[in-house]
């Protein structure tokens, strides 16, 4: 339904009759209708006084319908500048600090400059970046060059490259200056700078999103160095615990007893031995698999070693070679499963893992010793039958 609104002129800076025409009128709305526009009339005083300001205030809103009730929104005044065009103009940046973000690749940025109390005539004014944290050419380009005003012209840019750099810190700083106005332009004094130069702080920080990433990235670093410090230190340990008789070498364990004659005899026999198996790295390092290839590499060495050895003592002593597989062999590749099926018993009261180690161990011998050549001489003699057909 159709209503209206009331409307009128205030003072500020502006005078009345001296920088705008005074009105007082009633805004009508049709049905249907959202948007109305007022008229008002800036007078040009000819007179270099800087930019003044007026008010336009709403008041009073009807609707046609004495049944319904119009009311003013949260906004019922606007203030209207009046650029003085009298004079060349006061120069300013539009802000004194910008923030802007890296990004992955180069891109521009616009760092606006404003002109005020005045725009008459054609003005220019020189800028220049200067490097603080910010490093020109790394995270942006150097340049310098002059802004221009033309007649009535009361905004312009500055436009700079922000350089792409994967970043952790914080933020970096550079600061952008204007100075030496031409065409009787001036810079505005309460600007950082004084009289003479203005000056824009741009600080580049880091992207949100290569920020986390980064910080993620630095976290499971940190964790992988502190499980490789650790790592060094068990792997040094290795070697020390395999000089030292039984383990020991620690002066001030009260609970060590003195090695016997049989421990040094021991000691003396393995400790090639143990000195090679100390070369396998702690579970510290690739989540454990390192050791764990290394361990297993070195557990099949031992095993041909062995087998070798065995083979050899067998016919030096004459000792068929089914003999000498059931006695010097099984008993060689059966020893480390020994000793770590002792070490499982020892550790856990109810010797779980000892009773699983022996099974497993034994039926990985049976299942690959036996199976896998007879598996492998099956598909021989079958492959040689074809052939001969």
């Amino acid at each position: 339904m159709p209503g209206w609104v009331k409307y009128r002129t205030l003072d500020g800076t502006g005078k009345e009759g001296k920088d705008y025409e005074k009105a007082e009128n009633a805004l009508m709305f049709n049905t249907g209708e959202a948007v109305a526009n007022i008229t008002l009339n800036v007078l040009d005083n000819l007179v270099s006084d800087g930019d003044r300001e007026f008010y336009v205030e709403l008041f009073e809103p009807k609707v046609k319908d004495d049944d319904y009730e119009a009311k003013l929104g949260s906004t019922n005044k606007a203030t209207l500048v009046v650029i003085d065009n009298d004079d060349a103009g006061t120069i300013s940046f539009g802000q004194t600090v910008m923030s802007v973000n890296q990004k992955v690749n180069d891109y521009e940025i616009e760092i606006p400059v404003n002109r005020k109390c005045g725009s008459n005539g054609e003005v220019t004014l020189k800028f220049r970046t200067e490097e603080d944290s910010a490093i020109g050419g790394r995270d942006f380009e150097v340049c310098e060059g002059k802004v221009t005003f033309v007649d009535q012209q009361v905004e312009s840019c500055i436009k700079i490259t922000i350089k792409s750099k994967a970043r952790w810190e914080t933020e970096d700083v550079f600061r952008v200056y204007l100075e030496e106005p031409s065409g009787g332009a001036k810079i505005d004094p309460d600007t950082d700078g004084g009289a003479d130069k203005d000056i824009c702080t741009i600080k580049i920080l880091a992207e949100e999103g290569g920020k986390e990433l980064l910080g993620s990235i630095k976290q499971k670093l940190g964790v992988s160095l502190d499980k490789s410090r650790v790592g060094h230190t068990q792997w040094k340990q290795q070697f020390v615990e395999a000089l030292y008789v039984n383990g020991g070498g620690d002066d001030d364990d009260e609970e060590s007893s003195p090695a016997g004659c049989g421990d040094w005899t021991m000691h003396i026999i393995a400790l090639p031995w143990k000195l090679l198996f100390a070369l396998i790295p702690p579970t510290n390092y690739c989540g454990g698999w390192l050791c764990f290839g290394v361990a297993l590499l070195m557990i099949g060495a031992v095993t041909v070693i062995i087998g070798d050895v065995a083979t050899l003592l067998g016919c030096c002593m004459c000792i068929p070679e089914e003999i000498t597989a059931i006695t010097f062999v099984a008993l060689g590749t059966s020893l480390p499963d020994t000793f770590a099926s002792k070490s499982a018993a020892q550790m856990d009261p109810y010797a779980d893992a000892a009773v699983g180690n022996v099974t497993g161990s034994n039926s990985v011998n049976v299942f690959l010793g036996l199976g896998l050549p007879w598996m492998i001489a099956a598909i021989q003699w079958k492959v040689a039958g074809v052939n001969e057909k």
